[in-house]
């Protein structure tokens, strides 16, 4: 599970990166993609919001943690 998520997270970054915001809206949660109306929109709140996200330069990883179950993983991302 935790190398699930870091690579999903890697590859959301790297779709933010290529401006394909229709790869980078795959990898939401389903609780996010409730909040966004369209491609459109998720990349218009990425873009004005975390520009860091779209952005970045380099990231990090800190220590990855996960429920008993795996349904739910912490991620600290730099």
């Amino acid at each position: 599970e935790k190398q699930a998520a870091l690579g999903t997270i890697r590859a959301q970054l790297d779709a933010f990166r290529r401006d394909d915001y229709t790869t980078a809206a795959k990898f939401q949660s389903a609780k996010l993609k409730k909040n966004f109306s369209s491609t459109a929109a998720f990349r218009r709140a990425i873009r004005e919001g975390y520009p860091q996200f779209a952005n970045y330069k380099t990231v990090a990883f800190g220590p990855v943690s996960a429920d008993k179950t795996g349904n739910t993983v912490a991620v600290p991302v730099t």
